[in-house]
Formats: structure tokens, C-alpha cells, sequence
């Protein structure tokens, strides 16, 4: 059998996936070279490769080939085009998309409305994507779970609590839209939760249990990063033991928070505890992490205190830095 555009371009998509631009172009080339005539999807592909590599000229040129070859851009297309600025939080971009998909008469589907408002939340831009949402709806395009969790987390990056409990509120109950709540959409309203006083977090995680969903490790990395910033280390601890319960593991940010906070506080008991956690864990404190702690250590033991973590830090592979001998020096002093 002769490979065909379909075979090429699900190669082509592929290699999109995993952000490879360059073999993503070879095999373009290669379906050129056999006499291939690529498609709609062989250049959403492409331009998807680049938007994943982070190549907004790439993802222009691929858009500007496809229209010079005479294929017309679908709607999935501008959904691709509008994702790269998107992620970025550059909303102005991304709506230049959108002008471009209405004016090349690409329908705008729920993709692109919620692409629109993950750009204004990820600017921390509520009122644009509360607009955004009334435009979905005023186009008679219906929101889902992600289009509820993109608003939730558009009004925790402003530190709005009784704003994403509204939306969360507004998408479960009463004559709304009835949307089920998945771990993503906690998660949302748990990064702002969190970060409050009070238990308002603590009542989120009830409710989510009450709803049969269960936690997942970045449930757990937000509790525990909250508290870690505002110094509630017995309280961070707590959820770290719990986590454990629950099997989750967690990545090496979390643990770093941890530890730079139990430095800044001199707790070297937590900071002992935290980092055979995280060696258990395999996950290897930065040496930034390592110099807050010697720090701390030497504050409260003296010079006696460098060589164990100054060890530490070189078996972390850690190498130590003009903050490192700084401390070690005064420490001696």
C-alpha cells in the first residue's frame, strides 16, 4: 500500500504531540517529495507543532503556507492558533485569532470560547473572561466542565474567593447548567481556598469527598504550598501526612516549599523530616533550597552545622554556590 495524506499527516500530527517541530517539517517535506497534497489537518498539524514548540513565527508561516495553497482554515485551526497566546495569558493575540476565524467564516465553536477565556484567566483578567462567557452564550454555545473551571481559575488568579465560589455555584446547582464537578474544577477553587483564612479550604475538600471525587497530587500540592507561604508549617505537615495516606506522591517544588519554609521559620525538626521525605520521594532539593536551610542550621548550631548539609548538598548533586562558601565563611567568623 501507498502511503497517503491520511498516513503522513497522522505522523506529522504525532510528532505535533510531542512538541517536535523540526521531524514534524521532515515528514511535510517527505509528503511534498511523494507527490502528497496536504490538507486542512496536515496544516492545523503543523501549525500545532509549532504552537507546542512555542514558535509563533512558525505557527504564522504554516498558516500563511496553508492559505497560499488554497486550503481554507477550519475553526479547529484558529482554536490551534489561539492556544500558543493563550497559555500565554496574551489576550490581545489571541482574539486577533478570533477576528481572523470570523472573518475567514470559521464558526466559533466551544474550543475557541473557552480557549478565548483560559487567555483572560491565565492574565488574571476575570472581567474579560466573564465577557467572554456571555459572548459563548449569546452565540448559543454551551459551556462545559472546562469552561466553568477556566472562570473558577480566572477569579483565584485574582485572589477572589466568593467570586470562583459563584461560578463553582452557578455551574452545579439550581437551574444552571447542571455541570458534574471533576478534580480539575476543585482544584481551581482550592488554589484560591487555600490561600484564605479560615477553613474554607477544608470545607472545598469536604465537599469534593461528598461528591465521591477523590484527590489527586495537586489537590494536595496546593493545600500544602498555601500553607507553606503564609508559615502554617503543623498544618502544611498535616496534609503531606495525609497525601501519603492517600498514596500521592509529590514533585520536588512541593518539597522545596516545604523546606524553604521550615527554613525561614528555623524549624530544623520539620526541615530534618520534610527532607528524609523528599529523599524517600527521590526528589533532590536545588541548592537554592540548600542554602536557606544551612542557613537556618548555622543560626541555630553554628559552625558545626555547614559540613552535614554542605554534604548534603554535594550527595544531592547540589554544587554548592557563592551563597554556599558566604555562609560557611561567616558561620567560621
Amino acid at each position: 500500500l501507498q502511503p497517503d495524506v491520511v498516513s503522513y499527516t497522522t505522523i506529522i500530527s504525532a510528532a505535533a504531540k510531542s512538541g517536535n517541530l523540526a521531524v514534524a517539517e521532515q515528514w511535510f517535506q517527505a509528503a511534498l517529495a511523494q507527490g502528497i497534497t496536504p490538507n486542512v489537518v496536515t496544516f492545523t498539524s503543523l501549525i500545532d507543532a509549532a504552537v507546542r514548540s512555542e514558535n509563533d513565527e512558525a505557527a504564522r508561516h504554516w498558516y500563511e503556507t496553508a492559505l497560499k495553497a488554497g486550503v481554507q482554515p477550519s475553526i479547529r485551526t484558529f482554536n490551534t492558533l489561539m492556544s500558543g497566546p493563550a497559555r500565554q495569558g496574551d489576550v490581545p493575540s489571541a482574539e486577533k485569532w478570533f477576528r481572523a476565524a470570523r472573518f475567514m467564516g470559521a464558526i466559533p465553536d466551544r474550543v475557541t470560547y473557552n480557549t478565548l477565556m483560559n487567555a483572560a484567566a491565565r492574565a488574571g483578567d476575570l472581567a474579560s473572561a466573564e465577557s467572554w462567557y456571555e459572548k459563548a452564550l449569546g452565540a448559543r454555545v454551551d459551556p462545559n466542565v472546562v469552561t466553568f473551571t477556566t472562570l473558577i481559575s480566572a477569579a483565584a488568579n485574582q485572589g477572589r474567593l466568593k467570586e470562583a465560589e459563584a461560578w463553582f455555584c452557578k455551574a452545579t446547582q439550581g437551574p444552571g447548567p447542571g455541570i458534574r464537578p471533576n478534580v480539575a474544577m476543585y482544584n481551581a477553587l482550592l488554589s484560591v481556598a487555600a490561600k484564605s483564612t479560615g477553613d474554607a479550604a477544608e470545607k472545598w475538600l469536604r465537599h469534593m469527598e461528598d461528591n465521591g471525587i477523590l484527590a489527586d497530587k495537586r489537590t494536595f500540592g496546593i493545600l500544602i504550598d498555601a500553607c507553606a507561604k503564609r508559615g502554617d508549617l503543623d498544618t502544611a505537615d498535616f496534609w503531606l501526612q495525609l497525601a501519603e495516606l492517600a498514596g500521592k506522591k509529590h514533585d520536588a517544588i512541593t518539597f522545596r516549599a516545604l523546606l524553604n519554609a521550615a527554613a525561614k521559620q528555623g524549624n530544623m525538626t520539620l526541615a530534618e523530616s520534610w527532607y528524609s521525605k523528599a529523599l524517600e520521594h527521590k526528589r533532590q532539593p536545588d541548592i537554592g533550597t540548600f542554602n536557606n536551610l544551612l542557613q537556618a542550621a548555622v543560626r541555630r548550631s553554628g559552625i558545626r552545622a555547614v559540613r552535614p548539609w554542605y554534604d548534603r548538598a554535594i550527595a544531592s548533586q547540589a554544587l554548592p554556590d557563592e551563597t554556599t562558601f558566604s555562609i560557611a565563611v561567616h558561620a567560621a567568623a
